[in-house]
C-alpha cells in the first residue's frame, strides 16, 4: 500500500475498533477519536475514500461510545442508590421456637413458633406444622418458617414455608404447615426458625 494512505488506513481500522469495542466504551471512543484524527492527517496529504470511511464510522463511534458511557454511569448510580436503599432496610429476626425482638424505628415484633411437630408420613413425605405467633406490637409482613431436620446432633435436611396469612398482625397467631418428600433422610427431631421482612 502507498505510504500517503496509511493514515487513512489506520483511520478506518480504529473507526471499526471504536466501533466494535462499544462494551469497553473506554476503549472504543479512544479508538474513534483516532479515527477522526488520523483522518484529519489523511487529508492534508491527499483525501481518500477510505479515510473518509474511517471519520463517519468514527463519528459514528464517538457518538454511540458516548451513550455507552452515559448508560453505564446510569447504571452504576442506580446500582449504588439500590445498595444504599437495601443497608436501610430492617434486618431479618431469627427465631428457634423462642422470642426475639427487633426494636429499630420503633417497632417490636417478637415472633415465637408453637406447637412444632415433624413426623413421617406415607410414602416418604415428610409433615411439619406448627404455629406462629406475633407477641410485638407491629405486624410482620411475609413470615417465613425455616424447618431444620437433624439426626442426633447431625443436619440432614432442611425446607421452608410461609404461615398460612403470610403476614401477622401484632396479637395475633397463624399455622404453618409443609410437606417434602425425603424418603431416604432419616431425622430424630427438627428444629424451625421465622424470618420476616
Amino acid at each position: 500500500m502507498d505510504k500517503t494512505h496509511s493514515w487513512g488506513m489506520a483511520s478506518f481500522v480504529l473507526s471499526i475498533l471504536g466501533l466494535t469495542l462499544f462494551l469497553a466504551p473506554y476503549i472504543g471512543i479512544v479508538c474513534s477519536i483516532l479515527a477522526v484524527i488520523f483522518y484529519n492527517i489523511q487529508k492534508k496529504k491527499e483525501p481518500t475514500k477510505l479515510s473518509t470511511a474511517g471519520l463517519v464510522m468514527g463519528i459514528i463511534g464517538i457518538v454511540f461510545n458516548g451513550l455507552m458511557l452515559i448508560f453505564l454511569a446510569g447504571v452504576l448510580t442506580l446500582f449504588s442508590t439500590t445498595a444504599n436503599s437495601v443497608d436501610n432496610l430492617i434486618p431479618d429476626s431469627k427465631i428457634s421456637g423462642a422470642n426475639a425482638e427487633d426494636s429499630i424505628n420503633q417497632k417490636n415484633i417478637s415472633l415465637e413458633i408453637i406447637d412444632l411437630s415433624c413426623n413421617y408420613g406415607d410414602y416418604g413425605w415428610i409433615y411439619a406444622k406448627g404455629r406462629v405467633k406475633n407477641n410485638g406490637n407491629t405486624e410482620a409482613k411475609y413470615v417465613k418458617v425455616n424447618i431444620d431436620l437433624y439426626d442426633g446432633d447431625e443436619w440432614v435436611d432442611s425446607d421452608y414455608t410461609y404461615i398460612r396469612n403470610t403476614d401477622l398482625s401484632a396479637g395475633a397467631t397463624d399455622s404453618f404447615e409443609n410437606t417434602w418428600l425425603e424418603d431416604s433422610i432419616s431425622f430424630t427431631r427438627c428444629e424451625a426458625f421465622v424470618t420476616y421482612s
